[in-house]
């Protein structure tokens, strides 16, 4: 038990807290890669570019105290291989981590799905799979919260977590 009463023992908490420390040193140390011109293309091609990068950067150092504010697991039916994705506002990829943008097509399963048996549109088409794991964080840089998952508390952390229940399944 943690000094606030709350279990510390959750078997996702310490691979959770690590990862989110992970994607906190990948972002800082993508900030602070200095940006280069690359020398191709003309001037006004450059300078876009420079713009674009200045942009990005920004963009990645607002993402520093919450990363991602979703997980999703899931399977493609065609292919049989996992995949873990973090969904967050800013797209990143870095360090051998990633952050998918709320905009990418998989982040619609965090959106849209609620049953295992789930699916997406992306531009090479509907890719059905099956959903494992669907989980919302709350991110907090300032204060730690507890960890909760189906209304029980399972650490504290400066992430709260939620964990989709399993589907009810009724037949007609």
């Amino acid at each position: 038990m943690g000094a606030d009463g709350a279990p510390t023992d959750h078997p996702e908490l310490v691979a959770e807290r690590a990862r989110l420390a992970q994607t906190r040193a990948a972002i800082e140390a993508a900030v602070a890669r200095p940006l280069r011109r690359t020398g191709a293309g003309d001037e006004s091609a450059a300078l876009a570019l420079e713009a674009q990068r200045a942009w990005y950067r920004e963009e990645l150092r607002e993402a520093l105290d919450s990363p991602y504010f979703g997980r999703v697991d899931f399977t493609p039916s065609d292919t049989g291989v996992a995949g873990r994705y973090y969904i967050g506002k800013t797209y990143f990829e870095g360090d051998g981590l990633a952050v998918t943008g709320w905009q990418a097509p998989v982040a619609a399963l965090f959106y849209r799905s609620t049953s295992t048996a789930a699916s997406y549109t992306a531009p090479e088409g509907v890719i059905r799979g099956t959903l494992s794991l669907k989980r919302r964080l709350v991110i907090d840089a300032d204060r730690p919260l507890p960890i909760e998952a189906d209304g029980e508390v399972l650490g504290t952390t400066p992430a709260t977590v939620d964990v989709l229940a399993q589907p009810i399944r009724m037949k007609l």
